[in-house]
């Protein structure tokens, strides 16, 4: 939600689209350390490619649930300073 509110906050334009993308990070990120630890030898809730493809829609929509707040707040503080 902070990095989603900064991001909107500095963007001049389009600033929840470029606040909500901040998702994408997230999910991406969710892959790479579940895809790390499964090549480490641990047990993953979503071994594989298409486990990797349910976590990426899965943490993409809850990380787009919560940026969208910071966006939105950072978009109303940047239309009062106007």
């Amino acid at each position: 939600m902070i990095a989603a509110f900064v991001s909107a906050y500095l963007s001049p334009s389009h600033k929840i689209i470029l606040g909500t993308s901040m998702a994408i990070p997230s999910a991406l990120l969710a892959i790479a350390l579940n895809s790390a630890d499964q090549f480490l030898g641990s047990t993953v809730d979503f071994p594989g490619l298409k486990g990797g493809f349910i976590l990426f829609i899965l943490v993409l929509i809850s990380a787009a649930l919560i940026s969208v707040p910071g966006s939105v707040a950072a978009y109303a503080l940047t239309k009062k300073d106007r």
